[in-house]
């Protein structure tokens, strides 16, 4: 079973990768053509009404070409591979806090270097959490903290929450925690989730640094 769910992990981001391309190369390309279109009819249209028109289209295109760009970005953070998990990490959460209102504090070793299929599982994992946490927690604050512990990489993500149950955390329909242990497994590591003492929750991951 838990070779067949690193398997279908294995698939779904290639097919993340597939769909992400496709949206890249060809909708959004089109759109582009089309915005480059719009704006030659503009030049060459001086009825008032039409180009009153023209620019609410406009307008419209543009708020289209920009939820292309993040359900692109959503799909397969190109910035992971190009600028690193640390960078990544940084712009999810400003998009993040941007969209939930809840504030993420980070502290992150800029100094390490993570291989990409770590890299991805740390991604997936913070995305993941930051998820459950807008949806369950009821928490104002997020602190990740991500550096090298001895021998392993160590992803921490806290909540000043209402915390979660132990009933919640070993239940099998918890598909969300299932996922990121089997993450945590395929890479030699292992994945946690508790109440913390005081309030909220903690999560941590350690992997083996490469």
């Amino acid at each position: 079973m838990r070779h067949l769910t690193q398997y279908i992990e294995k698939v779904r981001e290639n097919e993340r990768v597939a769909i992400s391309r496709e949206l890249h190369d060809d909708l959004g390309q089109a759109l582009t053509a089309i915005k480059i279109d719009m704006a030659t009819i503009r030049r060459n249209v001086y009825n008032v009404e039409v180009v009153a028109k023209i620019n609410r289209v406009s307008a419209l295109l543009n708020e289209t070409i920009k939820t292309v760009q993040n359900i692109t970005s959503q799909l397969r953070p190109q910035i992971i591979d190009d600028l690193g998990i640390q960078t990544a990490i940084e712009w999810y959460t400003d998009e993040y806090t941007e969209r939930t209102g809840l504030e993420v504090f980070l502290n992150l070793d800029p100094v390490i270097t993570i291989s990409p299929t770590a890299s991805l599982n740390i991604f997936r994992i913070m995305q993941e959490s930051l998820t459950n946490i807008a949806r369950h927690s009821m928490a104002t604050r997020v602190d990740i903290e991500l550096n090298k512990s001895g021998d392993s990489i160590k992803l921490r993500i806290t909540d000043n929450g209402i915390g979660i149950v132990e009933s919640e955390i070993n239940s099998k329909m918890s598909y969300g925690i299932l996922s990121m242990k089997e993450r945590a497994t395929a890479t030699g590591g292992t994945f946690t989730i508790n109440s913390r003492d005081s309030n909220g929750t903690l999560i941590e991951l350690n992997l083996p640094f490469e």
